[in-house]
């Protein structure tokens, strides 16, 4: 991360500052009075990013909101950044905190925005204040602590690694070196060991439970002795198994034989019941047979009836139609003596045909001769707006020629002048610069030296220098540009006189051509002195031709439509509209006898038609009148026939025989179901097979097997109960026994599974050679790697005197073994603790396990890139040799990133030439950049 710029409004002491980073080098220093605001700059780059200051200053409540405005105005940071070649904007407000109406604390809510920088614009990201600070941290790969200390190390917070004891030192490295996926899979191993274990005493303590007071032989002995037990009982219950099978067999036989003869004794008694209705089954049976021979007859008296009906609406038919025969004829006769007339009256009609047409003749040419005189008027009319439009425009043709000819003459005096006065400036001009020559020559001249121009030795009147004080330059551009502006106008003015008399002698043909059209055709024209003056501008080229095309085809329409409108005769015709009214009234007559007509001659047709079709219709009834009377002889002959086949004597007797349909069906059911009953009755007796013994004897040997059968079954189930006791209690000794074998079985089996995770998990501990943690360990290397660098730089500050050593023995306990910390002091061969060094020293001291924090977390975190180093420390407890050596050491480092320092020390600013100086006044900070 390197700044770019950092915007402060209303921050601290600053009311509107830019500090602009790009305009500084590697390494800069920010200077200033005490309470200027030289830390805010870097709290408010801290703020930006995270929303907080950074370090103790954040316990401290450190107030960003300027004092310097009223509470309600908010202050505004904006911080833009490098990273990873991508440019970031960060906007964050920071208001004040305010009270309620009780008195208590309100916290203010600032916003946040986060920008990206594509090309030339900028990109807004989406998220809330808390999401956005969470992506600048990820952006970063640093939280505000580790911020704080591996790139801006804060004013009071620059020693607090170095007096860290180890296990706050532990804390401190787990947040900048990557140990979390060690110390997850110590964790890891150890919960699993922690799971194994347990799963082991667990299954140890329920075998201790399960053989607690239980004597294994004695159980293995006793479910023996069960089994033995419970298979005699198994094999006598086979034994009775058969038994009952026998018995049952036996039971079911005599079952079977005592249905049967109850079964005998149920149908017997039925039959006998259904010989007592034999009588009345074979009366129905007879009542059935006559009326099924009386249906004949039946049927043959209602074929004979519906013939007789028919043969009667024949003749009925017959009757009525000859009558209506004779009224048609009657009218027909009527009709036939008005031919005569009717035949008048078409002949009529056609001479109105004929009327009519030679009157639309006359509707035509009456029209022809409208339409001549309409189109006449048209084109005078047009003749005349044309001739009202050209004569204006050839009168303001005219007016504006004269006025050209006199601006020319305008412009023609002005050009003359304007070249008169340009002559006169040049010749000034060179009288000017002729009078500058001879006194430039006059200062050169001795008397008694021969002049370069007439060689003359004496010179009584040398040249006199006169200034005219005029710009020859500027006065003859401007008599030039005039000049060029007038030849110009009189160009333009040339130019649109040639134009406007072009359009004159157009106009003129124009006027011309429409005169002598009137005077042919007998056209008023408008007189020209009555014309109003044309004010707007005379027409451009495209109008021209145009109006040449219209006044031809007005001409053309007068030329042709003069003729048609003056050689006819217009009084010999009728008006059109008394030739229209003629029409109408001669088309009405002659539609009014069309429809007499038409009616007469539709009358006509359709009695004639009427006629034809009642003559029709009556031959018809006639054939079929033939048809029924035959039909009907027939059926009267087949009543005869069909009754002779019976036992009837009259046609009365038969139909009286004839059941109803509900009758006749209801008998036949009766019957069909008695015969059905009777036979399937028989049938069944004569199926069933009897012993010989009667119910009441079978029933009784029945009773004696059922009573047999119950002893053997409550035998056979006591015998199931004792087994089923047997059998459970058996099951309570092999089931305990057999939990004790599982339980020995998983305590065995965990056992040799298990053994390699506990034992790693004894050597991820404590329990190793070295007697430290995993985690502490793979931390210790890391640190290893600090002091190392560190020592780099804390010889070269200490020029040679010290060097850093790491402790095996540690004061944190074993979670922090090889974190602890001295001084080896070459001078005295000694070691010293961190807290013996002085002010001075502990600043080399702090500053190179800083710089190396830095180089180490980069490179052993490789997404992070640290492009800037800013320390808020004095400096001032160093002497001369020891600041040139931390200078050195900075300069090596801003190689490889931006440095920024915060100090008071006067000689610092001549070894860091680049600076910040903040400015303190009663009205706030301000900010100046000196590169």
């Amino acid at each position: 991360m390197k700044p770019l710029k950092l915007k402060l409004k209303n921050i601290g002491p600053f009311l509107d500052e830019t500090v602009d980073f790009s305009q500084l080098s590697d390494m800069f220093l920010v200077r200033g009075k005490t309470g200027s605001g030289k830390t805010t700059i870097f709290d408010a780059m801290t703020y930006a990013l995270y929303g907080e200051v950074t370090g103790i200053r954040q316990t401290k409540s450190v107030k960003l909101h300027s004092d310097y405005v009223p509470a309600e105005e908010s202050g505004l940071v904006v911080f833009e950044f490098l990273l990873n070649h991508q440019v970031y904007r960060i906007s964050r407000t920071a208001k004040a905190d305010t009270l309620s109406k009780t008195g208590k604390l309100r916290r203010a809510v600032n916003q946040m925005t986060l920008e990206k920088k594509d090309d030339d614009n900028w990109t807004v990201l989406d998220g809330t204040p808390t999401e956005l600070t969470q992506k600048v941290r990820d952006l970063i790969g640093l939280s505000r602590e580790e911020f704080s200390q591996i790139v801006l190390l804060p004013q009071g917070e620059f020693a607090a690694f170095l007096r860290q004891d180890p296990s706050e030192r532990k804390q401190t490295l787990s947040k900048l070196f990557p140990v979390e996926f060690y110390s997850s899979l110590c964790d890891f191993v150890k919960q699993k060991a922690s799971v194994a274990e347990q799963q082991m005493s667990a299954l140890s303590v329920s075998l201790e439970s399960e053989t607690e007071n239980f004597d294994r032989e004695r159980a293995v002995s006793e479910s023996l002795s069960i089994k033995n037990e419970i298979d005699s009982l198994k094999t006598a219950n086979d034994e009775l198994a058969l038994s009952i099978q026998m018995v049952s067999a036996e039971k079911e036989k005599l079952n079977l034989e005592l249905n049967s003869a109850l079964e005998a004794e149920k149908l017997t008694a039925q039959i006998k019941n259904l010989e007592l209705q034999k009588e009345k089954i074979k009366s129905d049976r007879n009542k059935i047979y006559l009326s099924e021979t009386a249906a004949a007859v039946k049927n043959a008296v209602l074929q004979r009836d519906r013939a007789e009906v028919k043969l009667l609406d024949t003749q009925n038919n017959i009757a009525s139609s000859k009558k209506v025969l004779s009224d048609l004829q009657k009218k027909y006769d009527e009709l036939d003596g008005q031919k005569k007339e009717f035949s008048d009256v078409s002949l009529k009609i056609e001479k109105l045909s004929l009327s009519v047409n030679d009157e639309i003749k006359k509707l035509e040419q009456s029209e022809k001769i409208e339409q001549a005189k309409k189109k006449l008027t048209e084109a005078k009319s047009k003749l005349c707006e044309y001739f009202s439009k050209i004569v204006p425009a050839l009168s303001l043709c005219e007016k504006q020629l004269g006025e050209n000819k006199l601006t020319v003459t305008g412009i023609s005096d002005s050009l003359e002048t304007a070249e008169n006065a340009k002559k006169a400036l040049e010749a000034a001009q060179n009288d000017e610069r002729i009078n500058h020559s001879a006194s430039a020559l006059s200062k050169e001249l001795k008397e008694g030296s021969p002049c370069p121009v007439c060689g003359s030795t004496h010179h009584p009147a040398p040249a006199v220098l006169i200034e005219s004080g005029k710009d020859f330059a500027s006065l003859l551009k401007v008599q030039e540009d005039a000049v060029a502006m007038y030849r110009a106008k009189l160009e333009k003015l040339e130019k649109d006189a040639r134009d406007i008399l072009s359009k004159k002698t157009l106009f003129e043909s124009f006027k011309s051509q429409i005169q002598s059209a009137a005077q042919s055709y007998g056209v008023c024209l408008p007189a020209e002195d009555s014309l109003p003056e044309r004010t707007d501008p005379l027409p451009n080229g495209t109008f021209i031709p145009s109006m040449q095309d219209k006044i031809n085809s007005a001409v053309n329409n007068l030329s042709c439509n003069f003729a048609a409108a003056n050689t006819v005769d217009v009084a010999s015709f009728t008006s059109a509209q008394d030739i229209v009214s003629k029409i109408n009234a001669l088309n009405e007559e002659k539609e009014q006898l069309k429809d007499r007509l038409s009616d007469y001659e539709k009358s006509c047709n359709d009695t004639r038609s009427k006629l034809d079709s009642v003559k029709s219709r009556i031959d018809t009834l006639g054939e079929t009148e033939k048809e029924f009377l035959s039909e009907h002889n027939e059926a009267v002959q087949n009543v005869r026939t069909e009754l002779s086949k019976t036992n009837f004597t009259d046609e009365q007797s038969a139909l009286a025989a004839v059941l109803s349909d509900d009758d006749y069906n209801l008998l036949k059911k009766n019957c069909d179901s008695f015969e059905k009953e009777y036979d399937l009755t028989k049938a069944k007796l004569e199926s069933i097979k009897c012993s010989g013994l009667s119910a009441s004897e079978l029933s009784q040997k029945y009773s004696e097997s059922e009573n047999k059968l119950n002893g053997l079954t409550e035998k056979n189930n006591k015998n199931s109960d004792s087994i089923t006791s047997l059998t459970s209690r058996k099951s309570l000794v092999d089931d305990k026994l057999r939990r004790i074998e599982n339980l020995e079985a998983q305590i065995q089996e965990l056992s040799e599974k298990n053994s390699s995770l506990l034992k790693l998990s004894l050597d991820l501990g404590i329990k190793n050679p070295k007697k430290i943690p995993f985690d502490s360990w793979v931390l210790g290397t890391f640190f290893e790697d600090v002091v190392s660098a560190a020592n780099l730089r804390f010889r070269k500050i200490s020029s040679g005197r010290f060097e850093f050593i790491l402790k095996e023995d540690s004061s944190g306990g074993r979670g922090a073994k090889g974190l602890d910390l001295a001084v080896g002091d070459s001078y005295t061969g000694h070691e010293r603790s961190t807290a013996s060094l002085s002010g001075g020293e502990t600043f080399m001291a702090s500053l190179s396990l800083a710089l190396a924090l830095t180089d180490i977390v980069q490179s052993r975190t490789g997404g992070i890139r640290l492009d800037s180093l800013f320390i808020d420390e004095g400096f001032g407890s160093l002497d001369g040799e020891t600041l040139d050596n931390a200078i050195s050491i900075l300069d090596e480092v801003r190689e490889e990133r931006m440095v920024g320092i915060i100090s008071h020390v006067d000689s610092l600013a001549q070894s860091v030439p680049c600076h910040i100086d903040v400015e303190k006044s009663n009205c706030g900070s301000r900010i100046h950049v000196s590169a």
